[in-house]
């Protein structure tokens, strides 16, 4: 693959092994069709333009690699750069295990690849469910499922060393793993440090610091019946960001890879956006083999996810982007009988010279203008200019116990229940003052829409006009609290020329906003403990395979259910309010496939032709409002999507070799 700019990524990597090995992971298009349209209009910060920039944001996941499927291996995995997903699925219909415990956050229901970053060889044991089949381990998802494995025992015995040199987000990387195997004495431990660096990445003014562990220990008894293991891993990183913008701008730097985030401190590169993400977990789980056709897996895990974004935010003061339009050429000359050539010439210059007090953040500015005489005797010392820091943070348990049971007929009962509880963290913090003394805890939009009232103005009523100073929470404070519980049951039963299997789950799922200020504009529903929203969702579904002979077979899958509203897209403007999109209530799901897998010596591959209903889903965007002059929470409900397809894959072996 060769990018934009013609220079093709590459990687190279050296391994030492001293033992054995063993594997691991992706993503698709589809079209929409959107109804009963809800716009809410609010002002608020450019923040949320970004708000699910990167949080969690992966393209690679480990159904890929674990799966055995020929077309998630292969085509997938090709075209995940260009963010491909499987199906259209966004990743939040994707379950990811560890251990047997599911480790999808409840907040944004996607989980933090980013938490087992340089771990790869500890992460590529497991096994993965396609799509809407059932497992030994999981009720399944519309997605797939894939469970990591990482106890202890599952690693062979022997150390592994890696480093790799690559031309991306890092120039270096570095693994060791380390694995007893399973000693005489029923222990096994493994452990594994890796790390990834680079002090500019490919992309101007990224960088990217990270260091990975991880340890898992097991403990087995009574000849192997009883299995104890516990593991805890992190993946600490600091990692620079870069930014899309304007084609305006690409072509000005000549520049297709132009990142307008960064410019020069003192002759140094420093980032506007960076991303400081920390998440420790640790999964303790238990397998009791029964006997030899039945067994009882329970487990439970506990993380704590900090996740912080830094960015720029003013006050009085011009837009300090650099690629802001009314600083590009062309908004001097949108009008053709008013174009102001001179003015245009002028600023189309500047950018084609590359002077980075143009082209990048001019930090030297910033602080000039908080530290003049005549603004700090104007604004009293305040910022103009500072960068924040906007958190969301994620505490969360999780318990499971999975029974699995396989009768003399072949037939196959496998049954679940889970308990969750969450707490997610929402504030800002301010990160730099840039020179200037504090920051004034203002909304500078309702300042400007309701001038005069100096209520609306506020963002916290109960401290108003308060002066925030470095690390000091301002801007928006919430927390919101998530509870679930489900239980499942499948059967599944196997004959000579046909499989089929069926199941159902039943969900209860709650969640309630608190509010840690008072916002001047909704003073009623911003403060304190909001309405709690319950939902009660179900699922049914079944499949069947018909097996022609050993190397055909045709395979069918359908199922329906309901599914509670995403807790973070449930909120009008969960920021300031608790108020909740019209008619909020479960969405529905209806998805089928059909499937024909074939197995020759030589050739084999798989053809589906799949349909995928999604009904009343709840959508929430935010842009700026050239007309009203001030950004918008664009919140649309009763949104019905269909994802139909064709899925085709085929691998032909030429010779033995």
């Amino acid at each position: 693959m060769v990018n934009s700019a013609g220079i093709r990524p590459y990687r190279t990597t050296i391994t030492i092994n001293t033992g054995e090995s063993k594997k691991l992971p992706i993503i698709s298009l589809v079209q929409e069709n959107q109804i009963d349209v809800q716009s809410i209009l609010g002002v608020i910060n450019d923040d949320v333009l970004r708000d699910d920039e990167d949080v969690n944001g992966q393209d690679i996941r480990s159904t890929v690699i674990m799966s055995n499927d020929l077309y998630l291996n292969k085509a997938g995995f090709k075209l995940s750069p260009f963010r491909f997903r499987v199906r259209g699925y966004e990743p939040l219909f994707e379950q990811t295990y560890v251990n047997g415990v599911v480790a999808n956050d409840q907040y944004r229901r996607v989980f933090n690849y980013a938490s087992i970053g340089a771990l790869n060889d500890l992460t590529r044991n497991g096994d993965a469910v396609n799509y809407n089949n059932g497992g030994s381990y999981t009720f399944g998802a519309i997605g797939g499922a894939e469970n990591i494995n990482m106890r202890a025992s599952s690693y062979a015995k022997g150390g592994k060393v890696t480093g790799s040199y690559t031309n991306r987000n890092y120039y270096a990387r570095t693994m060791f793993s380390y694995s007893t195997g399973l000693m005489d004495n029923g222990w096994a431990f493994t452990g594994a440090i890796g790390g990834r660096y680079s002090d500019e990445g490919f992309i101007d003014g990224t960088s990217y610091q990270n260091i990975s562990y991880a340890l898992s220990i097991e403990k087995q008894w009574a000849k192997g019946a009883h299995s104890l293991s516990l593991v805890t891993y992190g993946s600490p990183v600091v990692r620079g960001q870069q930014g899309a913008s304007f084609q305006e701008a690409y072509d000005l730097t000549g520049n297709n890879l132009y990142n307008p985030n960064w410019g020069y401190q003192d002759g140094k590169v420093r980032n506007s956006r960076m991303v400081t993400a920390y998440d420790p977990t640790a999964v303790l789980s238990h397998i009791w083999k029964i006997d030899e056709k039945t067994s009882l897996t329970s487990g439970a895990l506990v993380h704590y996810g900090r996740y912080a974004g830094s960015a720029l935010n003013w006050y009085n003061a011009m837009d300090p982007r650099p690629d802001y339009y009314r600083y590009l050429p062309s908004y001097f000359s949108m009008d053709a009988s008013k174009t102001d050539t001179t003015t245009f010439d002028y600023y189309q210059n500047l950018w084609r010279s590359k002077d980075p007090n143009v082209t990048q953040i001019n930090w030297a500015e910033m602080y000039r203008q908080n530290m003049d005489p005549e603004n700090r005797r104007k604004y009293n010392g305040a910022a103009l200019y500072m960068v924040e820091k906007r958190h969301s943070d994620l505490l969360e348990g999780t318990i499971s116990s999975t029974f699995n049971k396989l009768y003399d007929n072949n037939m196959r009962l496998t049954a679940g229940v889970e308990a969750r509880r969450s707490r997610s963290y929402q504030y800002k913090t301010v990160a730099d003052l840039l020179g200037a003394d504090y920051v004034l805890d203002r909304d500078k939009f309702a300042e400007r829409d309701f001038p005069g009232n100096n209520d609306t103005k506020q963002n916290d009523l109960l401290y108003p006009d308060r002066k925030a100073y470095v690390d000091d929470i301002f801007g928006y404070d919430f927390n919101m609290d998530i509870n679930a519980v489900n239980a499942w049951v499948m059967n599944s039963y196997q004959t000579h020329t046909l499989d089929f299997f069926y199941g159902a789950k039943f969900t209860y799922t709650d969640f309630q906003r608190q509010g840690n200020m008072m916002n001047g504009r909704f003073p009623d529903t911003s403060y304190g403990k909001g309405a709690k929203y319950s939902f009660t969702d179900f699922v049914f579904k079944g499949g069947a395979t018909y097996k022609f002979n050993g190397r055909h077979f045709l395979t069918a899958n359908i199922s329906y259910g309901t599914e509670a509203p995403i807790p973070d897209r449930a909120y009008v403007m969960p920021r300031v309010t608790e108020q909740v999109v019209k008619g909020l209530s479960s969405s529905k799901i209806f998805a089928t496939d059909i499937n024909y897998v074939f197995s020759m010596p030589r050739l084999s591959g798989r053809v589906s032709l799949f349909q995928t209903n999604f009904y009343n889903q709840l959508e929430r965007m935010a842009f700026y409002h050239d007309s009203q002059r001030t950004f918008v929470y664009h919140n649309l409900t009763g949104v019905d999507k269909v994802h139909h397809g064709i899925e085709a894959a085929a691998t032909y072996r030429l010779n033995d070799n």
